[in-house]
């Protein structure tokens, strides 16, 4: 699992970006399709800090199975 912040979100279509001091200069896209079951797409926010496993594919560097940190664990609801 990959530990990053979201960077930038567009409620309207469904997507965002994350970046991860893991992985410098790589923005991973994610769609809403991609969060952890537990995660509401809706309550996500700017600057949320969050981890996730890389995908790559032939359009670059994507986020799956994403879950949402708060105080220092990984929310479930």
């Amino acid at each position: 699992m990959i530990t990053g912040k979201i960077v930038s979100i567009n409620k309207e279509r469904g997507f965002g970006f994350i970046t991860s001091p893991e992985r410098r200069f790589v923005r991973f896209f994610f769609h809403w399709s991609a969060l952890d079951p537990t995660v509401k797409f809706e309550s996500l926010a700017k600057g949320d800090q969050v981890t996730f496993e890389e995908h790559e594919n032939e359009r670059g560097a994507r986020a799956n199975k994403i879950k949402v940190i708060k105080d220092g664990s990984i929310t479930t609801s």
